[in-house]
């Protein structure tokens, strides 16, 4: 939910607008992603300059957190090793990956067979948010994934609820030795700033990644 939404009803009722999708306003059209594919066309290798490019982005402070998944991780870190320029940072008594002074994360979450083809407007490329986390690849644009990078704050990228998670005692059952209890809580992203978070998509995740 976090990444890609789930906001319409053949989805969810209860959903809302992912990662994927807010990283746009509706209203100005103004895009803070660095499409490296191209709509009906497929997905393509990714550069480390458009990385950096993504980093560059983030004009709220400096980016607390770039994430992707395993697979992309390990794509960037067999070029990294290739011309030694792997970098950590200390952080909580263990060593983070950085790329460009920003600590990589990993997430199971993020999907290795994102479609390009499948757009919002015509020009943010990635997923169809309509979809929720459904994906239907097509030949020409398979296999492709997102890096996103993130200012977590709360004027930046930030979760938000409308009341703390509350607990209804219902009672006890009739036809069983047992109670009901409903645990309500309804939590949702918000981005605050579009400028706080980025997005690089199109990535192919079956070629190498290079410079630039």
């Amino acid at each position: 939910m976090f990444y890609y939404g789930a906001y319409t009803s053949a989805v969810d009722t209860k959903g809302f607008d992912g990662l994927h999708y807010l990283i746009r306003s509706v209203t100005s059209g103004y895009d803070n992603t660095v499409a490296v594919g191209a709509s009906a066309v497929a997905n393509v290798a990714l550069s480390m300059a458009d990385v950096e490019k993504a980093v560059d982005k983030i004009k709220t402070g400096p980016a607390d957190l770039m994430v992707m998944t395993k697979l992309m991780r390990r794509e960037i870190n067999q070029y990294l090793h290739g011309v030694h320029g792997i970098t950590y940072e200390d952080a909580a008594n263990a060593r983070v990956q950085t790329l460009f002074n920003v600590p990589v994360a990993v997430s199971d979450e993020i999907s290795d067979n994102e479609d390009c083809t499948l757009n919002y407007t015509g020009t943010v490329y990635g997923h169809d948010n309509t979809m929720g986390t459904t994906f239907v690849p097509t030949a020409a644009a398979a296999a492709g994934t997102t890096i996103f990078v993130m200012r977590l704050a709360p004027e930046a990228v930030c979760g938000l609820q409308s009341l703390p998670i509350t607990v209804e005692r219902l009672g006890s059952l009739e036809t069983k030795d047992a109670e009901r209890v409903r645990i309500k809580w309804y939590p949702s992203v918000m981005l605050q700033s579009i400028i706080s978070a980025s997005k690089v998509t199109g990535i192919a995740t079956v070629t190498q990644t290079v410079a630039a």
